[in-house]
């Protein structure tokens, strides 16, 4: 419970400063990957290559193992998704990304 008291207040501070993307991963986001979700450096990757229809991006966190991929794209905080129409092999899904507000 503390540490989930901890990120609430490390959020505040982040809101109250405006902090950009780079300040939100490290104290925030990193530490609920790692410490509240228990997801260790050997699952990991930072900032990978990702290619998809020709395009180059890279993924802020791709978390792997055996059985599952995980990608999460970071954003500062107070920065929120859109809603983003795709369309796979004739399937029309429908991804809505939210930020999660602490």
């Amino acid at each position: 419970m503390r540490e989930i008291n901890d990120l609430f207040k490390a959020s505040a501070k982040l809101k109250l400063h405006d902090a950009n993307e780079a300040e939100t991963r490290k104290k925030l986001i990193d530490k609920i990957i790692e410490d509240l979700l228990g997801w260790n450096d050997d699952d990991i990757s930072y900032e990978e290559r990702v290619s998809e229809d020709g395009k180059t991006t890279y993924a802020d966190y791709i978390i792997r193992t055996a059985d599952i991929s995980i990608l999460i794209e970071a954003k500062r905080i107070g920065k929120t998704f859109v809603i983003i129409q795709r369309d796979f092999i004739g399937v029309s899904t429908t991804i809505i990304d939210q930020a999660i507000y602490l």
